[in-house]
């Protein structure tokens, strides 16, 4: 196709914020990946162009005039703005639907009425072995979950710490999750002094679920301030390698939970901000 033509398709699911480039994504869900400027350029170096359809015509590599091109719909910022709330103007909107209600939507409740009680009845009772079978801890757990998908607008302000050995079924637990809420908006770091608090903490841009996977209290040494703002801060910074800072303004979230190996309290392991829940 000419430039104009390849530059008008190309903009429906393409657009720049701050220095980065985001992409629309329909399949399997719909979700947005962030580029830098260098993946765009290694991501479509295929495409081209070329003036008319003659066959002489002169061919050129898209992207570098992509890139250049004025008239590309920018923003300033990232944000995420679930529920009632919209974005200001300038600022890209990364909220999705939960991957839930695509699923009601086309399997309504009512239709097969049987199937939805015993995938209820495996959520509850994994909660139960998580929670060690005790009433207060599990009524909690499951405060904390419908909190998420009921108020996402609104930050817990706490995060959820499973204490226990291996087998306890942590791991299932995180799926579950990740199937009701999409997986493309949980993130999984068992390095999150790297990559949630660390300097290149791209990955949160697009987060509303942050896990820490099996983290112990070594883990969180020297990091209790940046733990709490991630629980209670409605703006952070995210930053990818070889790229510009980006702030990103998020409600509410992300919503963090740690997952991690039986540990002592401590004051870098769960508070009056992180509850830890202990299985055996």
């Amino acid at each position: 196709c000419d430039y104009d033509t390849c530059f008008k398709y190309f903009s429906e699911t393409h657009n720049k914020v701050g220095s980065q480039y985001v992409v629309t994504r329909t399949k399997p869900q719909l979700h947005y990946e962030i580029m830098s400027e260098k993946e765009m350029i290694q991501t479509y170096k295929h495409y081209s162009f070329k003036d008319s359809d003659d066959d002489k015509a002169r061919k050129g590599d898209f992207i570098p005039d992509y890139i250049r091109d004025d008239r590309i719909d920018a923003f300033q910022k990232f944000g995420v703005f679930p529920g009632a709330l919209r974005a200001p103007s300038g600022i890209f909107d990364l909220w999705t639907p939960f991957a839930v209600e695509s699923l009601y939507k086309t399997h309504p409740l009512e239709a097969d009425l049987e199937t939805r009680i015993a995938d209820l009845t495996i959520i509850l009772t994994r909660v139960s072995v998580l929670s060690n079978h005790e009433k207060l801890s599990y009524e909690f757990i499951l405060t904390w979950c419908g909190h998420m998908f009921q108020y996402p607008e609104i930050k817990a302000g706490v995060i959820l710490a499973l204490l226990s050995k291996q087998g306890a079924g942590k791991s299932e637990f995180v799926h579950l999750l990740k199937e009701m809420i999409g997986k493309f908006k949980v993130f999984e770091s068992t390095a999150p002094e790297k990559h949630v608090w660390g300097q290149f903490n791209m990955a949160l841009a697009n987060a509303y679920l942050v896990v820490l996977n099996e983290v112990g209290e070594k883990g969180f040494a020297n990091a209790a301030g940046k733990i709490k703002a991630l629980i209670t801060d409605g703006t952070i910074q995210v930053e990818e390698k070889c790229a510009a800072r980006v702030e990103s303004t998020l409600y509410p979230g992300p919503h963090p939970f740690i997952s991690h190996p039986h540990c002592k309290h401590s004051s870098t392991a769960p508070s009056s901000r992180a509850p830890g829940l202990s299985s055996r």
